[in-house]
């Protein structure tokens, strides 16, 4: 029989206090996750948040968690609004319990108040009837959204048309529009396909008059009321892969027609009155893709778009971002920062176009927007609004307010708006973007007013 040695004894006696000290330390570990959890818990009966708070963040430095220490976490958030502070506890807790249903409804809650609509619709799928109808209910209807808008524009141009008419008239041939107003309805429908794709459809009717002079083979031109007409026809598909992160390409078909008039009817005539010969029109196309993430109280994305506005070669890359500082909708703040490119004939016009966004909470039945574009652009893109500009003038110091009211539980949304705006027009050479001459500038008055049903 072999016999023991000293050195053996040495190893097992440590091997036996290895493994008593370290029975000792889990012991300890679970009493003070014990401890953690009647702390937290009285805290939680006693409505203490900021307490709770402190003493579950805490135990996670120590490398206590657990499921129900994460659910009174973000708990402690949710009553309080911080929706989107709360999202990552709520997230921490399916992964300690993933089928838990009360988890995954406030965590839709969450996604849902804080902004993150498209990540809502994406954990909705694990939410049953039987234990949330009303919830099952919202989330399964496969239409989303119905909306109908509409936008009008006013000018104060008459001076500046004046100013055009006693003006030396350039040689070239090429053309000058003064806008003096325009309106334009919109309608747009969402429907849902699955849990992670919305489509959105919308449409809109654009009728414009405009002030023209322009020179035709030499020829002055003069028309004090001269209509456009113009169909928007548009599709954008928002894809949430994975939660947080959204996918959007987009894209716009337009249609624009013009009135050609006899030759006889140039010069100071009677306006629209005359006899039209035949139409100009003008198919334009812009297409988009826009990618963003969202993390705790910021979104951040990118975009790239390309189109031919007005004959153009249009491309843009945009930079966008978001801040909730309170975790909700209460205050945000926005950014859009475009790098624009348009090309015409090898002649390239470059712009940095930048625009701010403010929103806040009035009352519980009212929220402001104000946004603001200071930048002259045209043949642009607006991504955070998903409108297109096609126009001849360029747009500048462009300020808007919109209110915003919930009815009935937000069942429906009424939205009413006004803003200012700056038009810069200048006479264009009949080809080249650098073919401008003089730049006349005139004020605009917009009004906007809609109503969206949330199904």
């Amino acid at each position: 029989m072999k016999r023991t040695t000293w050195g053996q004894i040495k190893f097992n006696f440590g091997i036996i206090i290895f493994m008593m000290l370290m029975g000792y330390s889990v012991q300890a570990q679970n009493q003070k996750a014990i401890s953690i959890d009647s702390v937290t818990y009285q805290h939680y009966l006693n409505g203490n948040w900021d307490e709770l708070l402190k003493a579950g963040q805490q135990a996670n430095k120590e490398g206590i968690d657990f499921f129900y220490l994460q659910m009174r976490m973000g708990y402690a958030h949710f009553v309080q609004a911080k929706y989107r502070k709360a999202i990552k506890y709520y997230e921490k807790a399916l992964e300690f319990v993933p089928d838990n249903i009360i988890a995954t409804k406030y965590l839709s809650d969450c996604y849902n108040y804080g902004g993150r609509y498209n990540d809502a619709l994406k954990i909705s799928k694990n939410i049953h009837q039987e234990s949330y109808p009303q919830v099952y209910k919202y989330y399964s209807s496969v239409i989303k959204s119905l909306g109908f808008f509409y936008v009008a524009s006013y000018s104060d141009s008459k001076e500046v048309q004046q100013e055009i008419e006693a003006s030396v008239k350039p040689e070239a041939d090429g053309i000058t529009k003064i806008g003096n107003n325009y309106q334009m309805p919109i309608v747009f429908l969402s429907h849902r396909i699955g849990h992670s794709l919305i489509c959105t459809y919308n449409f809109a009717f654009l009728k414009k008059n405009d002030f023209v002079y322009g020179k035709i083979d030499g020829l002055e031109y003069y028309s004090f009321d001269d209509p456009t007409n113009q169909i928007d026809g548009g599709l954008k598909l928002e894809y949430t892969p994975i939660t947080g992160l959204k996918v959007v390409p987009s894209f716009h078909y337009l249609y624009a027609k013009s009135p050609i008039y006899n030759l006889g009817g140039y010069g100071k005539g009677v306006g629209s009155s005359r006899t039209i010969r035949d139409y100009f029109t003008q198919n334009n196309w812009i297409y988009a893709l826009q990618v963003s993430y969202d993390k705790d109280l910021y979104q951040l994305g990118a975009s790239f778009s390309q189109g031919n506005l007005n004959s153009k070669d249009q491309t843009q890359l945009g930079f966008h971002f978001k801040v909730f500082p309170f975790a909700n909708l209460n205050l945000y703040y926005g950014l859009d920062v475009y790098y624009q490119n348009l090309q015409q004939e090898e002649v390239s016009q470059n712009t940095i176009i930048h625009k701010h966004l403010i929103g806040t909470k009035v009352t519980d039945f009212m929220w402001l927007q104000l946004s603001y574009n200071p930048v002259a652009h045209r043949d642009f893109y607006d991504l955070s609004t998903d409108a297109v500009y096609n126009s001849l003038e360029e747009t500048a110091d462009e300020l808007s307010l919109q209110g915003i009211f919930p009815l009935k539980n937000g069942k429906f949304k009424l939205i009413v708006g006004a803003g200012y705006s700056n038009s810069i027009s200048t006479y264009k050479g009949k080809t080249k973007l650098e073919s401008s001459y003089e730049a006349y500038s005139h004020g605009n008055i917009n009004f906007s007013g809609g109503l969206i049903w949330n199904f």
